[in-house]
């Protein structure tokens, strides 16, 4: 939201979190933990709604891509991050990817099954990307004596892989090639969805 107050765009944002609902409130931001019901967060209202790895913790996505549509004006744009299912680690490692983590992680998407989850629940989707893949897990496994597992933090590894990157203009340029192999074969870690909510909604029927 940070970011996004920075190019001048009005913020909102859901929390579940009393600290972060008090830190976006400090912020000046318009927070809560009830948007479904705060009248703030007016129908059809908005430009841009985000989910950054949300969707794969939440018992009912359908039901959360439904209320995601209704603040949502027609051709706006639900941009949401997840885990791919087809990606690499989840090809090779199986169910020893650090990912499937029930019940942390309730579901892990592809993009097919994405993409019909959102074309019920009002949205078209436009763009689609598979980037990013951290090989820590497998490099571990196949090092691991037979039949041991070994615990990897994933998102330890993978932030200092991406500093290591990001670090200059050509390690930056090598990253945005892996990217571009990793998208068009689809099996990058995390799935980048950009959705447009389509002019009607669909009813509870329909969706179900």
């Amino acid at each position: 939201l940070r970011i996004a107050q920075q190019q001048g765009w009005n913020c909102y944002g859901t929390e579940i979190s009393p600290q972060s609902l008090e830190y976006g409130q400090r912020c000046g931001w318009s927070v809560t933990s009830e948007a479904d019901t705060d009248t703030r967060f007016s129908a059809q209202g908005f430009d841009v709604i985000t989910m950054i790895e949300l969707l794969e913790h939440v018992q009912n996505p359908h039901q959360l891509l439904r209320l995601a549509a209704k603040p949502l004006r027609p051709g706006g744009v639900l941009y949401l991050t997840t885990p791919n299912a087809n990606s690499l680690n989840r090809r090779l490692l199986g169910l020893k990817w650090s990912v499937i983590s029930p019940p942390e992680h309730l579901t892990i998407w592809t993009v097919q099954g994405l993409r019909l989850a959102l074309s019920r629940t009002g949205f078209q989707l436009q763009l689609t990307r598979t980037e990013g893949l951290n090989p820590a897990e497998i490099l571990a496994q196949w090092q691991a004596p037979k039949n041991e597992t070994v615990e990897v933090n994933r998102n330890q590894t993978g932030a200092a892989l991406n500093d290591t990157f990001s670090s200059n203009a050509f390690r930056r340029s090598i990253k945005t090639s892996i990217n571009h192999c990793l998208s068009t074969f689809r099996i990058g870690d995390s799935l980048k969805i950009q959705a447009i909510r389509k002019q009607g909604l669909p009813t509870q029927d329909e969706t179900n």
